[in-house]
């Protein structure tokens, strides 16, 4: 069964077969109700002939491989009865490569000093998908690096969770009216809006138990004058609001929230030893003494994903995706793209408080995991200082879940969509000037949960996780690499130099291996096998531009002998010690 935000797309999808003209559609979901299948659903109009390929654009790199995978997922596959692949792309030529389109980012698109894309988009009748375009300002450098191609575009779907920036800026390709986003009733452009009311009633994402905690702060300011607040409330001045945030989330107080989400974290692997813990944290520091923390206190497997450590981060993904690791630490890596639904707890050790990236890291937690139980048995755990600007972030989110997103009557010309902008003075991030911690401690916890207060009022729709198959980008990066290890071994072998190899398989095949779509791999595989044998006793055939086989005996290396010693050879019944003398 389609959830409220597919079978929408759906019937407009069918509108556009049937001739409604609407080029462009805008998808305002709330985060982590499950975009992914919009791009999948959007390949209906290539089998019906209305496009020749489809372009997604996505914020972040970790998010190509997650579409390029969920074109693969079997659960979708059933459900839209599809067939269609997808493969990641960053500024390559070709970069459909036999398949039905290609994943890239705004990144990728911003340097593409060759323009590639464009020239690809040109090429044939595109759909084009923004992925989170809230990431677009308006514009600026990735706005200007995208004109060309959007203009060139058939269709446009443009996707975002977030209908708006922490920095308060314009989105690009939206309209704004009084400072707030509104859209047209036009008739070539559509429509769909999932809140996070529809995603709960639908069991498309989990509700959250918020455990929020109060405490004691001190600490100096560089002018030497000593502060002390006895809680968050207390704390009258942004500027002291902020200093007791700072100071709570770097010193004890930070100790004593993360000890209690472990706590909790504990409990809850018991009955799902699955369960997994993201902790977030302000700076490098603390996400270091984090894990020191975590691996010398309970022992608990745990490693960082930051910009910091760029390789190691990736790699921490994967491990804390596979299960490898329980526990990711890590700063402003917890947005779009970490896709784990086996995170149970969140733990937030961090001092941003916009509205739209908090959103987005309690997004983090709310995915459904198959294999944790019963939908009703399942919860997202966060814990959290309970300062002003966190609550009220909180708040919003609770209201508009309480009114979805409101619009005016269709009746008038516009459709205005209502946003409550956070005061800067409650966005502080930073301290306005240098401080030193002294001690903090916490002093009350406040739990609350964050859902419906019935939650049996649709069947449950959770996504199955994707399984853990190749993409067509890993199956052409796996095919290359055994290829290349097939020619060095038969030119170690014959005693060649793999660049003449190498030379005379592109001169049979015209076109370079990196070049090469999945089945010209497949191709030239076969043809590697049988025209370059390196198996002992193989049959070899005497081929017009192929090297001979030199010799049918296997090439190995010497193999060294250990010395045995004076003494052994002593022993030795043969034993000549004139010939050992010479």
């Amino acid at each position: 069964m389609l959830r409220k935000m597919q079978s929408e797309f759906e019937t407009i999808k069918k509108e556009i077969i049937a001739g409604s003209g609407t080029r462009v559609v805008d998808i305002i979901a709330t985060p982590g109700a499950g975009k992914s299948s919009i791009p999948i659903q959007a390949c209906g109009l290539i089998d019906a002939g209305l496009a020749d390929a489809l372009l997604w654009i996505v914020p972040r790199s970790a998010l190509q491989n997650q579409g390029e995978r969920g074109f693969m997922d079997p659960f979708f596959r059933e459900m839209f009865g599809h067939n269609c692949l997808i493969r990641e792309s960053t500024n390559e030529p070709n970069p459909c490569r036999g398949t039905k389109g290609f994943v890239t980012t705004y990144q990728a698109i911003g340097v593409d000093d060759k323009k590639t894309v464009l020239s690809e988009v040109k090429s044939k009748r595109y759909i084009i998908i923004l992925d989170e375009f809230h990431h677009l300002e308006k514009d600026g450098v990735w706005h200007e690096s995208l004109k060309e191609i959007i203009a060139a575009g058939k269709y446009l779907i443009k996707m975002t969770g977030t209908l708006g920036r922490g920095d308060k800026k314009e989105i690009a390709y939206i309209n704004y009216k009084n400072k707030l986003p509104y859209f047209n009733d036009l008739d070539n452009s559509r429509m769909i809006l999932y809140s996070r009311t529809d995603a709960l009633k639908e069991k498309a994402i989990l509700p959250i138990e918020f455990h929020l905690s109060d405490g004691e702060f001190e600490w100096k300011r560089a002018n030497g004058v000593n502060v002390k607040v006895k809680s968050f409330e207390s704390a009258a001045t942004p500027q002291k609001r902020s200093e007791a945030l700072f100071t709570a989330i770097n010193s004890e107080f930070a100790a004593d929230l993360l000890r209690a989400c472990v706590m909790s974290w504990v409990e809850e692997k018991k009955r799902n030893p699955g369960a997994k813990l993201l902790i977030v944290t302000a700076d490098y520091e603390l996400a270091k003494d984090a894990v020191f923390m975590l691996n010398r206190s309970i022992g608990v497997k745990s490693e960082i994903a930051t910009s910091h450590e760029s390789k190691n981060a990736i790699k921490s993904i994967k491990n804390f995706k596979s299960g490898a690791c329980t526990c990711l630490v890590t700063i402003a890596m917890a947005y779009e793209g970490l896709d784990v639904p086996g995170i149970t707890h969140i733990c937030v050790l961090t001092n941003i408080r916009a509205r739209e990236w908090i959103e987005q890291m309690l997004a983090r937690g709310v995915r459904i995991d198959k294999a944790a139980g019963p939908y009703e048995s399942q919860k997202c755990y966060v814990f959290a200082p309970r300062d002003k600007a966190f609550k009220r972030v909180v708040d919003l989110i609770k209201k508009q879940q309480a009114s979805a997103i409101e619009f005016y009557s269709k009746a008038k010309e516009d459709q205005e969509l209502e946003v409550d902008p956070v005061e800067d003075e409650e966005k502080e991030t930073a301290p306005r000037q240098e401080i030193t911690p002294i001690s903090s401690k916490t002093t009350e916890s406040e739990r609350f949960l964050l859902g419906l207060d019935d939650l049996s009022l649709a069947g449950s729709h959770g996504y199955l996780d994707a399984v853990l198959i190749m993409t067509v980008k890993e199956q052409e990066r796996a095919l290359r690499t055994k290829i290349s290890k097939h020619i060095n071994k038969f030119s170690f072998d014959n005693r060649y130099e793999p660049q003449r190899i190498n030379k005379e398989i592109k001169e049979k095949f015209t076109k370079a291996r990196k070049l090469m779509d999945l089945p010209e791999l497949k191709r030239l595989m076969a043809y590697v096998k049988t025209s370059y044998p390196v198996e002992i006793g193989s049959t070899f055939k005497d081929i017009p531009g192929i090297s001979l086989q030199r010799g049918k005996s296997k090439r190995v290396t010497a193999k060294v002998e250990p010395w045995t010693g004076r003494s052994e050879i002593l022993k030795q019944s043969c034993y000549d010690p004139i010939r050992h003398l010479l």
